[in-house]
């Protein structure tokens, strides 16, 4: 079997970022008999991410641009499905360096037919990693270097599904992920695609590098990342899992005053410095999360529990 595969990269104003990953994309060594494209989906960029897309043309790896002005990561992501043509698809991001065997790692197990999906793993540059990290830091930077060699997690950098999992899971949520307040599109994929009772083979042996900004890194950063984590959190438990929750102003008061007296016995951080402590981001995410859910109470549910269709809800 010759395996099509679209390779698919969503991006938004890192247009020197992506000339990396489109540069070691060149490099990547395609399995033979393969047939690849690689579609990139501007997401309504105001750089020159155009001309650097379209300076690759001539590329070995069949380079295509496409444009996709509804900002948002999954109004990206479910353009670049439209526009492949490929039974596997191949998901990276715009700011990575691929190993050269990379398609081959994440395709081989799916045309096995053992497995629908592939997850592979995801590590930061080296010059980006400091010693205050710990273990949440890193899950909040999407390297997962934390997890086992046996875990499937499907992260956006680096994963891979074949095309037949689109007939089940038709598209991303585009209430989530990035350019919209919550992240998780990814996540709530992949935890689909396991309720399904699809078979996802992790790679733990495919890493690709990391290379973003180093303003992630700052206070303001994990802040919003506190928030994004929570507002997600939140909707996936209401409108996905419909979970039940109570209590939830009294639990948002309890976070609120644990927040405060952390906060009170430490000197405040500066916008601009590194790092955030574990506790000050959970405490900031659970205020999100518990706050999120009484807005939500009552709401019509946007998904079946445990759904694969989101539903047309009444506005308003």
């Amino acid at each position: 079997m010759s395996p099509a595969v679209s390779i698919i990269v969503c991006t938004m104003n890192r247009a020197d970022h992506l000339r990396a990953t489109l540069n070691s994309m060149n490099q990547l060594q395609v399995p033979t008999g393969a047939d690849v494209e690689t579609i990139v989906v501007d997401n309504n960029s105001t750089d020159n991410t155009c001309e650097v897309v379209r300076s690759f043309a001539s590329s070995p790896m069949n380079i295509k641009y496409v444009s996709e002005t509804r900002r948002g990561l999954s109004h990206a992501r479910n353009t670049g499905m439209a526009h492949s043509r490929g039974d596997f698809l191949l998901w990276t991001d715009d700011d990575v360096i691929l190993p050269t065997s990379w398609i081959s790692d994440m395709v081989t197990p799916l045309m096995s037919g053992e497995y629908h999906g592939a997850g592979g793993r995801v590590k930061m540059s080296p010059d980006l990693e400091r010693p205050w990290m710990n273990r949440s830091h890193f899950i909040r930077l999407a390297d997962t270097r934390c997890l086992g060699d046996d875990n499937p997690a499907m992260i956006g950098a680096s994963m891979a599904f074949s095309r037949d999992v689109l007939r089940t899971i038709p598209a991303f949520d585009v209430e989530l992920g990035a350019g919209q307040p919550p992240a998780g599109e990814d996540t709530l994929f992949f935890s689909q695609m396991l309720v399904a009772g699809f078979k996802i083979a992790p790679v733990p042996h495919s890493i690709v590098e990391h290379h973003f900004s180093p303003d992630r890194l700052q206070y303001r950063f994990w802040l919003k990342n506190a928030v994004h984590s929570g507002l997600c959190a939140a909707y996936l438990d209401y409108h996905w899992r419909h979970k039940e929750t109570t209590h939830l102003r009294e639990r948002e008061l309890f976070w609120k005053l644990a927040l405060a007296g952390f906060r009170a016995t430490r000197k405040r951080q500066k916008p601009e410095d590194e790092g955030c402590l574990r506790a000050e981001l959970r405490a900031l995410g659970l205020i999100t999360q518990y706050g999120s859910l009484r807005q939500l109470a009552n709401q019509p549910r946007k998904y079946d529990r445990h759904g694969f269709v989101k539903k047309t809800v009444p506005s308003g």
